[in-house]
């Protein structure tokens, strides 16, 4: 049995919106004390890997694209999207590669417009999938607005969080009623990696300009509110 450290780690990350790696430069960051890189081989696509180099350790995020690959600003190893070095410029271009001069690579997804990162050790095969909630990214009837909202809390806090509806009656006043917040009884499943609950309850009445509006005798509010251990996912839907 994996201990949860293991388990955790065997996950696919957010790590950017695809937009944010640049074209023409590496990107770097911290994800789960991990310091990565990002960047673009020919052609656009993303690749990521470990921001040291095996050399000296020198910052590939300060680097710069060569070849399809990312070079060392330190003396200009150059890496693949393998992690695999592809040149030594000090041995000049005919030298072979030790197999050793490599980084840690990992895997890239590209999803709902955001870049995942997976930072286990399995197979293609073994890996937890970034599960598919957000079925109408690509229906032209929608328009979607990303954002980001760091959380100085550890990440199980914010996950409960955002998991639990019972607060929201509280927090949220425009779409909670704390003068109902008991909730009634909700239908609840669990999926192969996660779990959902459908809740209903009375909104609250609405004042000022809304109030004028929006009826107070319209339908019970009811939400489906679902998560998922593959991508540590959350999707509250409001119906």
């Amino acid at each position: 049995m994996p201990c949860e450290a293991e388990m955790l780690k065997n996950l696919w990350y957010a790590a950017a919106f695809e937009e944010d790696v640049p074209h023409d430069k590496p990107l770097g960051l911290r994800r789960l004390g991990h310091d990565l890189v990002l960047f673009r081989e020919t052609g656009g696509r993303i690749a990521c890997l470990a921001n040291a180099c095996v050399h000296r350790g020198g910052a590939l995020d300060r680097g710069f694209l060569e070849q399809g690959g990312l070079a060392c600003p330190y003396h200009g190893w150059r890496y693949g999207a393998n992690g695999a070095c592809r040149a030594i410029p000090s041995l000049g271009p005919d030298a072979e590669i030790p197999k050793r001069a490599r980084v840690d690579s990992y895997p890239v997804e590209i999803k709902y417009g955001i870049v995942w990162v997976y930072l286990g050790e399995e197979s293609e095969a073994e890996r937890l999938r970034v599960p598919d909630f957000l079925p109408e990214y690509d229906d032209a009837n929608f328009r979607f607005i990303k954002g980001q909202f760091p959380y100085a809390a550890n990440w199980i806090r914010v996950l409960e969080n955002h998991i639990d509806s019972s607060h929201t009656h509280f927090v949220h006043p425009e779409f909670g009623n704390r003068e109902a917040p008991r909730p009634q009884q909700s239908a609840n499943e669990r999926t192969a990696t996660g779990a959902y609950a459908f809740n209903r309850y009375r909104p609250r009445n609405k004042s000022g300009e809304m109030g004028k509006v929006v009826d107070a005798n319209r339908p019970d509010i009811v939400t489906r509110l679902a998560w998922d251990i593959g991508g540590l996912c959350v999707r509250l839907h409001v119906q």
